[in-house]
């Protein structure tokens, strides 16, 4: 069995998920593992019927949410251009936490059934064929890769948790909305990544010099000289070597004080 080494690991996986994965030294991770054993990860659900008709445009609705005390809950209209003779999907109903665990219970084709009798409550939508029979529902906590939908902490979880669910273990970076402070939005996952890759990027040097003239750049090659495993930076605003500061190479005032000559 061959094994790989990589300078970074980047978990990008939900929390669930990465309750999954079997790290090695599992003392080093056990403040990791216990705060995503204890994020409450809540459930989603989503029923997308497809139209043959975007009877939606009848009722003048180009976008926009409804929101119901029936099942469905929350029905989604995109902002797609179009008219009502070309058809159209929406999410007919979006659900989490207890809302959505009534459409797990259902079967698929009973879900679509449900949804389209509830827009038919609110709506009245046209009897003749204008639901082509096709549907789509998706229950996240049914999902075998994200194993829930996203994190939905309870009181002093954001207090007791966060800082753990957002730390490294070392050179293994944590990602997701999970990690972030916009939980439940692809944003959120977006600016964990983003965080991440500026971490790994950073560096750290034994010295940094501030200015690349002459007596920066002189110093500089004496340090490493001097210790070869330094890591030495220099920070220049303009170019190296330039002769435009104070310690230009049209002026020797600077290397008589340095070098008392």
């Amino acid at each position: 069995m061959s094994t790989d080494r990589y300078e970074s690991v980047i978990v990008a996986t939900t929390a669930p998920a990465a309750r999954l994965i079997e790290f090695k030294s599992p003392d080093f991770f056990k403040n990791k593992y216990r705060a995503l054993r204890q994020a409450h990860y809540d459930c989603a659900s989503k029923v997308s019927l497809f139209f043959t008709t975007a009877w939606w445009f009848d009722y003048g609705i180009k976008a926009g949410r409804t929101t119901t005390d029936l099942p469905i809950r929350f029905t989604y209209f995109q902002n797609f251009s179009g008219s009502s003779s070309r058809g159209g999907a929406i999410i007919s109903s979006y659900t989490w936490s207890q809302d959505s665990l009534v459409w797990q219970s259902l079967s698929d084709d009973l879900a679509i059934k449900t949804a389209l009798s509830n827009l038919n409550a609110i709506y009245t939508i046209p009897q003749e064929p204008s639901f082509n029979d096709n549907g789509v529902v998706k229950h996240w906590c049914a999902d075998p890769w994200s194993h829930g939908a996203f994190v939905l902490f309870t009181p002093y979880q954001e207090q007791h948790l966060k800082s753990a669910l957002r730390e490294p273990i070392g050179s293994v970076y944590f990602i997701g909305e999970h990690t972030s402070s916009a939980h439940a939005w692809i944003e959120g996952s977006i600016l964990s990544a983003l965080e991440a890759a500026l971490k790994i990027q950073e560096e750290y040097f034994d010295v940094a010099i501030i200015g690349g003239g002459p007596i920066g750049l002189a110093t500089a090659i004496n340090l490493a000289k001097k210790n070869k495993a330094w890591k030495i930076v220099v920070i220049e605003q303009s170019q190296l070597g330039n002769s435009e500061g104070s310690s230009g190479s049209s002026d020797t005032r600077q290397f008589w004080q340095v070098y008392d000559k």
